[in-house]
């Protein structure tokens, strides 16, 4: 009722029934005397749309993947699909937010731009969203730091090295070298599950190098391809980074 919303939003008679008469004029709500004014019916044929606003569409990623599954299900659901490359930047990232409000999309997925401590730069983009009721899911990281937490789906970038790892040295591996991107966003989710293993297996020593270009590396050597609680290590790991241009495999 219009008294209810004059309480929840501390505003006068007069200002909400000039806002619930615009939106009536626009087919939004409809009014009924003495009993309130509700939610108007979507017209036939209407389909909203879902937004994605993503770093990128690189081939050697999993994001094209990520693209056509979330294309598909809003396709099977009838509702429209609008995609904003966003790259590594903030301002474009402001951009899209602000396009997507206008276009009054129904609900935003949203790839976080950044990683380290410019992560928190995403989070003035997302309250903007949520400001103007949006649903919002954050797709790759769960960890935005505030008081409204945003909903989100992430991989286990850590749990998954720790995974890769069991399994080469199963398949009789001694020696698995790690190779990152960046030593901020997944890659160093990644490196944390690498030291996590390596400090609960003896026979490990892993070693970690960021050379002037910014790559990660890092050797896990494992000297032992049967571990037994007892047993030390033989000798140390070899703490050298694997070199750029070729070198020793990760299936040695």
């Amino acid at each position: 009722t219009g008294r209810e919303l004059c309480q929840q939003y501390g505003v006068s008679h007069l200002t909400v029934d000039r806002a619930l008469r615009e939106l009536a004029q626009e087919g939004l709500v409809f009014r009924q005397p003495r009993r309130g004014t509700f939610v108007a019916q979507r017209q036939a044929g209407y389909r909203g749309t879902v937004a994605l606003l993503t770093t990128t569409l690189a081939s050697v990623t999993t994001f094209p993947e990520l693209v056509a599954g979330i294309e598909a299900t809003v396709a099977a659901r009838n509702f429209r699909f609008q995609l904003l490359h966003i790259l590594h930047d903030f301002g474009k990232a402001r951009e899209a937010a602000r396009r997507v409000i206008d276009d009054e999309v129904e609900g935003v997925i949203y790839v976080p731009v950044g990683g380290g401590e410019a992560f928190a730069g995403n989070i003035p983009i997302l309250r903007s969203l949520q400001a103007h009721h949006l649903p919002v899911v954050v797709a790759g990281h769960c960890n935005l730091p505030g008081p409204d937490p945003v909903s989100g789906v992430t991989s286990d970038h850590s749990g998954g090295a720790q995974a890769m790892i069991r399994h080469l040295i199963g398949c009789g591996h001694e020696r698995i070298a790690l190779l990152g991107w960046h030593p901020n966003g997944d890659s160093s989710f990644r490196r944390t599950g690498f030291s996590h293993w390596a400090d609960w297996h003896p026979m490990v020593r892993l070693t970690l190098a960021v050379p002037a270009d910014g790559t990660l590396r890092a050797r896990i050597h494992i000297r032992a391809p049967w571990w037994t609680p007892n047993l030390k290590p033989s000798a140390e790991a070899e703490q050298r980074p694997v070199p750029a241009g070729g070198g020793e495999s990760a299936d040695d």
